[in-house]
Parts: C-alpha cells; sequence; structure tokens
C-alpha cells in the first residue's frame, strides 16, 4: 500500500478508537467522520473543501439523528470548527506559530460570543486565556499521557511514578479552571450576561465574519450595515402589563413578576443539601436568558428552605432595594411583610394582604400573602397558608380575595386549598409548584379533585414553568417553552 494512503488509513482508525473510548460525543464522532470524508476523497480523487465537508458531515448526525437539531452543543461544536476554517481560509502565510496561534483563540472568543449568548445567556470574557492553559495541557499532554499509562498498566507494567506526575499536572490544570471561574463570578466585567435573539445571534455572527476579512477586501463594510437592525430590540412587557412565571424550581416555589421596568421576585426555591441552590442554577440563568439584569424587589413569603433557599445567593449577585419577609431569622435586613404595604409599578398595583399585627400564628401560617392587580385582572399569591390563615382571611379579608389566578396554597397539602378558601377566592386558573416525584406526596389527590370540582383551571411546575400574560383587559397562560 501506498505509504501516504496507509497513514490516512492509521489516522482514521486512530479517530475512531478514541471517539469508542470517549463514549462517542459529538466533537470526537465529527472528527471521525470529517477524517474519515477526507481519506475518501483523496483515495476516490474528488477534490472538496473543508466548508464543504463540514456541512456535509452536519447533515449526516441530523441524518442519524434529528434530536441533535435541538442540542446547543452541535451548534456550538461545528460553528467552532467553521470558524477556524475560515480563520484558516484568510490566512496570510506566515511563519510565527504563536501568533497564528493566538489570532485563532482571539477569534474564536470573538466568533462563539454570539451563539454563547443565544443558548446560555452569558459569555466569559476570559474564554482566550482558559483555553490558553486547557487546550495545550488536556489534548496534548493530560489525555494522551491518560490513554499511554492506561495502555502500559493494562499490560502488566508499572508506572507509578508517571501516573503520580500526571496526577499533579491533572490538579494544576483543575486548579487553573476553578481560578478562571471564580474569577468569572467575581471579577465586575468579566461575565457578559443578557439573552440574544436567534436573528441578533446570526447579524452579530455575520458582522464578526466581515470585520475580519483581510484589510483592503470590498465587503468589510458590510458587517456596520448589517449592525443597523440589532438597535432595534422590543420590550417583552409593555406599561400596564405584567408576566408571570411560576418556575419550575422542584419541591419549592419561586415566582417572577415583570412589569415593564421591574422585576419582583415572590419566593426563591431550595437549597441543597449537597451545596448550592435554585437561585444560582436555575432563577439566575433563567434571568440572564431574558435579559432581566435587575431585581427591584424580593419577596419570601416564610422561612421554609423551599421558599428562602436562595434568597441569600440572590442578594449576594444583585442589589436589590427593597426585600420584604415574614422571617427575618432566615432573611436577615429585611422589612417585615404586614398587611397595608402597597406600591404601583408600570400600571400594576400590589398589595400585602396578610399577616397584620393581629397575627399570631407562625411558620406556614405566617406566610407574606400578595395582590397584584391590573384593572379587574388580578393574581393571589399565597405561599405555604394552611386552613388556619385562609379562615383567618375569610374572616377578615373575603372582599379582597377573590382572583383570576392562584398559587396552590402549601403545593396541593391536604391542609390547604379548603372548601371555603376556594369559594372565597373562586380563581380561573390555580397553579401547584411541587416537585417530581417528591417525598411529601404533593399533590394530595383529594385537594386536586376539589379545584377540578370548583372547574377551576389547574396548571403544574412539574415539566416546566409556566407563564401568565397579564393585562386590564384579561389574561393569557401558557407552558413556557
Amino acid at each position: 500500500m501506498n505509504a501516504h494512503y496507509a497513514a490516512m488509513v492509521m489516522v482514521v482508525l486512530s479517530v475512531a478508537a478514541y471517539s469508542v473510548i470517549s463514549g462517542g460525543q459529538i466533537p470526537t464522532l465529527r472528527a471521525f467522520f470529517m477524517a474519515m470524508m477526507s481519506m475518501m476523497s483523496i483515495l476516490l480523487n474528488r477534490h472538496s473543501n473543508l466548508f464543504y465537508r463540514i456541512f456535509l458531515v452536519a447533515l449526516v448526525f441530523i441524518a442519524f439523528d434529528h434530536y441533535l437539531l435541538y442540542s446547543p452543543s452541535f451548534y456550538l461544536s461545528f460553528y467552532a470548527v467553521f470558524l477556524i476554517a475560515y480563520h484558516q481560509l484568510w490566512l496570510l502565510p506566515t511563519t510565527k506559530k504563536i501568533y497564528s496561534y493566538a489570532q485563532l483563540n482571539v477569534f474564536l472568543l470573538i466568533g462563539l460570543m454570539p451563539m454563547s449568548l443565544f443558548f446560555f445567556s452569558q459569555y466569559s470574557v476570559i474564554t482566550l486565556l482558559a483555553n490558553v492553559i486547557a487546550i495545550p495541557l488536556a489534548g496534548f499532554l493530560i489525555l494522551p499521557a491518560t490513554i499511554l499509562l492506561t495502555t502500559i498498566t493494562a499490560l502488566g507494567f508499572s508506572a507509578h511514578t508517571a501516573w503520580h506526575v500526571l496526577a499533579m499536572v491533572t490538579q494544576f490544570f483543575l486548579n487553573s479552571i476553578h481560578a478562571f471561574s471564580w474569577i468569572t463570578l467575581h471579577v465586575p466585567g468579566i461575565l457578559i450576561t443578557g439573552h440574544m435573539q436567534w436573528y441578533q445571534a446570526i447579524i452579530l455572527s455575520v458582522v464578526i465574519l466581515f470585520s475580519f476579512l483581510p484589510k483592503g477586501m470590498p465587503m468589510r463594510f458590510l458587517g456596520v450595515i448589517v449592525c443597523i437592525p440589532l438597535l432595534y430590540h422590543p420590550s417583552a412587557v409593555d406599561l400596564g402589563h405584567a408576566r408571570l412565571v411560576f418556575m419550575n424550581v422542584g419541591q419549592g416555589l419561586s415566582i417572577l413578576i415583570k412589569t415593564k421596568h421591574h422585576l419582583l421576585v415572590y419566593d426563591t426555591g431550595p437549597k441543597f443539601f449537597t451545596g448550592g441552590d435554585v437561585a444560582q442554577s436555575i432563577i439566575i440563568p433563567y434571568l440572564y436568558y431574558h435579559g432581566w439584569k435587575n431585581i427591584d424587589g424580593l419577596l419570601v413569603s416564610h422561612g421554609d428552605a423551599d421558599h428562602s433557599g436562595g434568597a441569600k445567593t440572590l442578594r449576594e449577585q444583585f442589589t436589590i432595594p427593597l426585600v420584604w419577609t415574614s422571617d427575618l431569622k432566615r432573611v436577615p435586613k429585611a422589612m417585615r411583610c404586614e398587611r397595608g404595604q402597597e406600591w404601583h409599578w408600570d400600571g400594576v398595583d400590589f398589595k400585602i394582604l396578610y399577616p397584620d399585627s393581629a397575627v399570631k400564628f407562625h411558620g406556614n401560617n405566617r406566610s407574606c400573602v400578595l395582590k397584584m392587580s391590573i384593572g379587574e385582572t388580578s393574581a393571589l399569591l399565597v405561599g405555604d397558608i394552611e386552613v388556619e390563615a385562609e379562615n383567618y382571611l375569610i374572616d377578615h379579608l373575603s372582599d379582597e380575595l377573590s382572583t383570576d389566578v392562584l398559587s396552590v396554597p402549601h403545593h396541593g397539602s391536604k391542609t390547604s386549598s379548603s372548601e371555603n378558601f376556594l369559594n372565597a377566592t373562586h380563581p380561573r386558573y390555580a397553579v401547584f409548584s411541587y416537585g417530581f416525584l417528591n417525598r411529601f406526596h404533593f399533590p394530595h389527590s383529594v385537594v386536586v379533585q376539589r379545584y377540578a370540582n370548583h372547574h377551576i383551571q389547574t396548571r403544574t411546575t412539574e415539566n416546566g414553568p409556566v407563564s401568565i400574560d397579564m393585562t386590564a383587559t384579561g389574561l393569557t397562560i401558557f407552558p413556557e417553552p
């Protein structure tokens, strides 16, 4: 066999072997198919450029698994290779390899930003520095050494010293990545946040590609022209409108209320026993996705961990001017929520109905009850109140309980949602917030049937957030995509 052909076969076999031991991840499978196509084109004497191969391999992936069209890693993986090919196409001949490598990383840093903001609503500007350390260490040292030492050990040879050295190198690698993560989260200006619409990401990508054309290319000026549509960014919420989002936070409760210029967070979901909380893993990414960069108010209904678990994280990440709670021990440096507190944001009225100074209840039955209204349309958020608090509300505030949307008390516990309370509130819609297969077995079947008997339409956060758009003329409720 021709030595050149033999080398190509060995390359393809090596890439195939690595794809197998790596678990068949998208980047390795992409490398395998592209190596295979390159070899076949040479063997069959068919010319094909790199862009054609990238496009064809992407089609092969989609043909085998069309669900990849919903995977961010699919787009990021192939677009990164496209950017590398684009850079190589216009790269002027140079013997300065380090300069060329740095130039490529800068291009990738800028080029991948629109897609990252579209999929993840955040991007770190020190990605370039992280790649300078991570790619050479992982790709050219740690990974090959691991495969080599694994093979040597499997053959029965001793390699203790080599494993020890590799462990130290790997620890240095992990420490470096953790350091970059810490810098990204704690140094202002490092993390870019804000969601891009798909058309904005495409336009900005085109601008970047035009901008990196060689000097003197006649089409570079088009990059400025196609930027014009980026100036158009319609507001998702108008004056006199509000959007309620019942977040899917597992066993807990968190509701986002967005008006045109303000955002209120009602409860913050649970804190995890293993570390972290829902605010860090769900609420903040959701805010970044929608470009909501400020929280104007935080209301923690009571101190239970499944309602207050993320409060500390939100207060560390955002400057929140107004914080209310019924439990100042769990949520310090806050105002105590009491009946009579009212405010008006962008045509939307907010009023705390409960508790008042006469209430002697504690725990669940002292949950802050908030009513928000736009004209005749309203929503009632009640935390974890149980029958005792429900009866107190009926006895003292029956005229103010009627509502269109009700957050189901105490996740659908049988100690809440009494017949009298449903008669007093008679909502059109009710939203259950609970965790999938939770240990409390919420919601109770008797409660679910009770809502059905009252002909109340129900939604649950079990499979994702529930979003409600409210106006003075009515409301629209739908599952959030």
